[in-house]
């Protein structure tokens, strides 16, 4: 069993390398030329002056986060709480985790089933596969981070701390694997992918609102629990601020959650 779930793993890892490796390779270039942007500030001493040019409702509407974000540290880690960046990981982690439902609608599934495999393997090679790419992409943000410092800090700045650096990457990690889970869980009942995905991604999309809107909107505060992005604050590590123990549990939590839906639901539907 453990050969043919290796065999799975690999297969998808070959079908999907490139996206993989291009994904990774952007987050890399990103982030080192973050870090050459925070340089290029620092040394022509811009942030005071970016600071003065922000207008007073953005002050407002931000908090004081925003300008505390306008410095060499905030520059350089731009990349874990810029909102394309989460968007599109956030995709990435969707895409991997309804492999299922394509197999289904290919019927990639009949030459599966037709050996004595047992259902739980696909969606445990899902499972491995999205806590890997969650873990490879992460990793790639962080070791370009530190690459881009090692090449472009000016001398004698102090860089973000490593365990800065890891945590915000293990925040984002866990934010993919939570909704990589619960798209795993939509994608073991559906029979399209492109179904699977989209209802994950409507639904990821919703959760987020939920979130902005309890952040201006205090009656919305118990609804916004619900969402991921409500345990989901990097701004809050860019700034110094510790979060809670407990927000990456809770998002690791719901992808195991999902990921336990998902293999009650393959294991019982009709293929």
């Amino acid at each position: 069993m453990t050969r043919a779930l290796a065999a799975l793993i690999g297969h998808s890892v070959r079908r999907n390398r490139a996206l993989l490796g291009a994904t990774a390779a952007l987050l890399v270039v990103f982030q080192s030329l973050a870090a050459l942007m925070a340089a290029s500030f620092e040394q022509a001493g811009s942030f005071d002056e970016i600071a003065a040019m922000v207008p007073d409702f953005l002050r407002q509407a931000f908090g004081p986060s925003f300008l505390a974000l306008l410095t060499f540290d905030g520059i350089v880690l731009l990349g874990f709480f810029h909102f394309a960046v989460i968007a599109f990981l956030v995709g990435l982690a969707i895409a991997v985790a309804t492999e299922p439902a394509s197999e289904v609608e290919h019927r990639f599934n009949d030459l599966l089933l037709a050996r004595p495999l047992p259902r739980w393997v696909p969606i445990a090679r899902s499972a491995i596969l999205l806590a890997g790419v969650a873990l490879a992409t992460c990793g790639a943000m962080c070791a370009g981070t530190w690459a881009g410092l090692a090449l472009f800090a000016p001398e004698g700045i102090d860089w973000p701390s490593p365990r800065l650096i890891l945590s915000l990457g293990g925040l984002m990690a866990a934010l993919m694997v939570c909704c990589g889970g619960v798209a795993l869980a939509i994608g073991s009942a559906a029979r399209r992918r492109g179904v699977a995905g989209a209802v994950a991604g409507l639904l990821v999309f919703a959760l987020f609102l939920v979130d902005v809107v309890a952040r201006v909107w205090e009656p919305a505060m118990l609804l916004a629990r619900l969402s991921p992005f409500h345990y989901f604050d990097p701004i809050l590590l860019a700034i110094g601020q510790p979060i809670p123990w407990w927000n990456p549990a809770l998002l690791l939590f719901a992808g195991t959650a999902g990921l336990a839906v998902a293999l009650v639901v393959y294991a019982r539907r009709d293929l």
